[in-house]
């Protein structure tokens, strides 16, 4: 039973830490900037906006990620994951509003 739960905890990967973001614009152009840590720079991560993938990319050391908004928005739910060795994290999400 211990070693089950030894390769679960090698198995996991954590998810991003300080998923945070906020509304940006101005009369013509509309975006969330999105920003987060992960010790994992250079594993990818996905963005879901309401369960639709926004963006895509590869950590770094600093990671910011504007995503284009329309005109007419209110508040979104984002989520993101990272992928370490072929082993997806968590999903973190945060809500961001005008």
């Amino acid at each position: 039973m211990k070693t089950i739960l030894l390769l679960v905890l090698l198995c996991t990967v954590e998810p991003p830490i300080s998923f945070h973001g906020v509304y940006s614009g101005n009369q013509s152009q509309k975006y969330v900037n999105l920003g987060w840590y992960s010790p994992h720079i250079g594993a990818n991560y996905e963005i879901k906006r309401n369960g639709i993938t926004a963006a895509t990319g590869v950590n770094q050391p600093v990671n910011i990620v504007s995503v284009a908004v329309e005109p007419s928005f209110k508040s979104a739910t984002f989520t993101i994951t990272q992928t370490v060795d072929g082993v997806k994290s968590r999903e973190v999400s945060t809500t961001v509003r005008k």
